[in-house]
């Protein structure tokens, strides 16, 4: 077995010692490790709705999933995923909640739908989806 070594890594931004938290690796330091702190701020982020239709869609849509697709579309967050395959019992671990989970597939749906429009827009000239009158 590896031994585990443990490396202390800033937050993205200063901060006082405390904020900073401990990663442990059987690898090693990681260059790409992202603090506690920071995984927290982004988990805990509001998700960015261009307005109140949009956020119906996207819930509409959510409610939809199995939790099998509710998992992976909230997996396609690093730092959800960071945080659901962290050693169970961890600090890091503890941040993959259903809340977080949640708020990581709603951002993923929302980033789909809004291609969606995009897509639609490019499709019809520029009218977003809606028909020329």
């Amino acid at each position: 077995m590896t031994a585990l070594t443990t490396t202390t890594h800033p937050t993205a931004s200063p901060s006082p010692p405390e904020a900073a938290s401990t990663i442990i690796s059987d690898k090693g330091p990681d260059p790409f490790a992202l603090s506690l702190n920071v995984l927290s701020t982004i988990l805990s982020a509001p998700v960015p709705y261009s307005d109140a239709a949009q956020e119906k869609l996207c819930r509409s849509i959510l409610h939809r999933l199995t939790p099998e697709e509710l998992e992976g579309a909230a997996l396609t967050s690093y730092a959800y995923w960071v945080a659901s395959n962290s050693p169970s019992g961890s600090e890091l671990q503890s941040l993959a909640t259903d809340q977080s989970r949640e708020t990581a597939a709603l951002r993923a749906i929302r980033r789909h739908a809004a291609q969606r429009k995009l897509e639609g827009a490019d499709a019809d000239g520029g009218q977003g989806g809606r028909r020329r009158e």
